[in-house]
């Protein structure tokens, strides 16, 4: 379960390109393919801000680390 809740992120980010695609896929009228580009274009931002506040707080950890623990 905590796998889940840990990647709550990335589930909605599958779940919004998922519900984009079939839109643009599925739906005739044109106004209805932009919406539904522009949901899957939300999911891909929420992607790269998801990965990148990972890596940046991956970073944080790894300097406080090195600030409380330096090696002399």
């Amino acid at each position: 379960m905590d796998f889940f809740i840990g990647h709550f992120n990335y589930w909605i980010v599958i779940i919004l390109m998922m519900v984009g695609l079939y839109t643009v896929i599925s739906r005739g009228n044109l106004i209805k393919k932009i919406i539904g580009l522009n949901i899957f274009q939300v999911s891909v931002f929420l992607l790269y801000i998801s990965l990148g506040t990972r890596r940046l707080l991956s970073l944080k950890a790894s300097r406080s680390i090195q600030t409380r623990y330096p090696m002399c």
